[in-house]
């Protein structure tokens, strides 16, 4: 694999947090004032503009770089994958439980706003967790090595939610990074996705107070497709 230019890599990097920015101050709130038909429309549309430019457009620029799937992280999983995963949410559940009182009794379990649709949205949210790990992580690696890939994984974790978080949640970004970026480093992307950066995620979005509802996990799925199906088919038609 052949790593992007730096001005490139760096021009990206700042695209996806102008487009971050975006969806949390400015595009989630109208979304959710629209008729619920008009919102999941609205709303796969903009999910499928996240994806074409947080994966298809990385992943193309990788391809033709001589990328396989193995040197963006993506390999097949095997058994030590849920098993960290399953140890890697138990601890981050133990904060989101204090979040859902109610999930004792069953009632909160499956609702919109519960425990399930904040850890199904995070997970949902592939464009985001690529973007980080499979683009950004994979591309310093290739730059600069391992030890690069770390500091700029870390770095970028925690600036990218600049505008967005608080300074007390920026102070430990790089901490919950780190739990993503160190396995990702040695075993890949099926070892923290999806549930491991979905109950994480979900910690974060629950203490910013940021509740989502099934209809949004289905048009990030829906924004996914979407978006994979553009660009094989322009693929196909550019040659």
């Amino acid at each position: 694999m052949t790593p992007p230019p730096i001005p490139i890599l760096l021009f990206s990097l700042l695209a996806f947090w102008l487009m971050y920015y975006a969806d949390v101050v400015l595009v989630r709130d109208r979304l959710g004032s629209l008729r619920s038909w008009q919102e999941f429309a609205a709303a796969t549309l903009w999910c499928t503009v996240q994806n074409l430019l947080a994966v298809v457009a990385p992943w193309t620029f990788a391809r033709h770089s001589g990328a396989t799937l193995q040197d963006l992280g993506l390999r097949m999983p095997d058994l030590a994958d849920p098993c960290y995963q399953l140890l890697l949410s138990w601890l981050f559940a133990a904060q989101l439980l204090k979040a859902f009182p109610d999930l004792k009794t069953g009632k909160d379990f499956l609702r919109d706003g519960g425990i399930c649709t904040q850890i199904a949205w995070n997970a949902s949210t592939l464009w985001k967790w690529f973007f980080a790990y499979c683009w950004v992580q994979q591309s310093a690696r290739q730059l600069g090595g391992p030890i690069a890939a770390l500091l700029m994984s870390t770095s970028f974790f925690t600036l990218f939610h600049v505008g967005t978080q608080d300074v007390a949640y920026l102070k430990r970004a790089w901490l919950v990074n780190a739990f993503f970026a160190v396995p990702f480093l040695f075993f890949g992307f099926c070892v923290i996705w999806p549930l491991a950066v979905g109950t994480g995620g979900a910690v974060g979005t629950t203490k910013s107070n940021r509740f989502f509802r099934w209809i949004h996990v289905r048009a990030q799925l829906a924004g996914f497709l979407l978006a994979v199906a553009l660009g094989y088919a322009a693929e196909l038609h550019l040659g």
